[in-house]
């Protein structure tokens, strides 16, 4: 597999599908749209290539943790279907990735912990059942946890929806 020569491939194609899917009937306007869907950086930039290992899932569930100390409620919730119907299990059934395993415990022993890593690899979930766990050890009133970004909010008040009893 040459992944250049697949972009090279990939670009062809897509030029071929722009000037075949919408038809232009005056001569030289088409050739003019041609000309700028063959210019080199109108359509796209690149090839970019990433070298990023594959995130690595960690062997045993959450449940199957219990040197993590996570609260039992917090491993028995999250649980729902979704509008689509599909299943989300819950929280004690979730393998974590292994980095996001690791962030997780040095988060429950009270180090502090940065998290970077791409999109997709969890960063939310690893710092975010921390303080599910802590909330629900520790209940009362008053604010636990301050954070900003609307994705983070969003996961965050859809995970709390779904830890009512």
């Amino acid at each position: 597999m040459q992944p250049l020569d697949i972009v090279e491939r990939v670009k062809a194609n897509y030029k071929s599908y722009i000037k075949t899917a919408f038809p232009i009937v005056d001569d030289r306007l088409r050739e003019q749209a041609y000309a700028h869907i063959d210019e080199a950086n109108l359509l796209w930039r690149g090839p970019y290539l990433s070298l990023q290992r594959p995130y690595e899932l960690s062997d045993q569930p959450l449940s199957a943790l219990p040197e993590l100390g996570l609260y039992s409620h917090l491993l028995a919730a999250g649980e729902h279907t979704d509008e689509r119907g599909i299943r989300h299990a819950p929280f004690g059934e979730w393998r974590l990735y292994t980095d996001q395993q690791r962030a997780l415990g040095q988060i429950l022993e009270g180090k502090n912990t940065i998290i970077s890593s791409g999109t997709g690899s969890g960063k939310t979930e690893a710092f975010f059942l921390p303080i599910l766990n802590h909330c629900l050890q520790n209940p009362g009133p008053g604010i636990k946890a301050l954070w900003r970004g609307r994705t983070i909010r969003t996961f965050a008040c859809r995970s709390l929806l779904r830890l009512r009893h």
